[in-house]
């Protein structure tokens, strides 16, 4: 009977820290897709959505939220501006850009 529990808490931690992998990507993702709007259109939604709120815990949160968008498209930029500076690099953007525009 041990043997069985064992079994299944392995794979409840298992599913677990699969869903908050999961989670933290997607929370990840949707912040830096604000960021990208920030800086596209400079529409600030982390300004107009940190204001409205008034417990201190949940500005905090949300202030975090936004900061990992920011820090998450800095350093995507940082990295394709790297991966640009190469010659292999700077075939591959134009492959991909070639494709893109076939496809238009």
């Amino acid at each position: 009977n041990r043997i069985k529990n064992d079994g299944a808490k392995k794979k409840l931690r298992k599913m677990f820290a699969e869903f908050l992998a999961k989670t933290f990507v997607e929370v990840a993702l949707i912040s830096t897709a604000f960021s990208a709007v920030r800086r596209s259109t400079g529409f600030d939604i982390a300004q107009l959505a940190v204001n409205r709120i008034k417990n201190d815990g949940a500005k905090n949160a949300a202030i975090s939220f936004f900061n990992l968008g920011e820090w998450c498209a800095d350093k995507s930029m940082g990295l394709f501006r790297r991966v640009q500076s190469t010659p292999e690099g700077k075939k591959a953007i134009e492959a991909a850009t070639k494709d893109v525009a076939k496809k238009d």
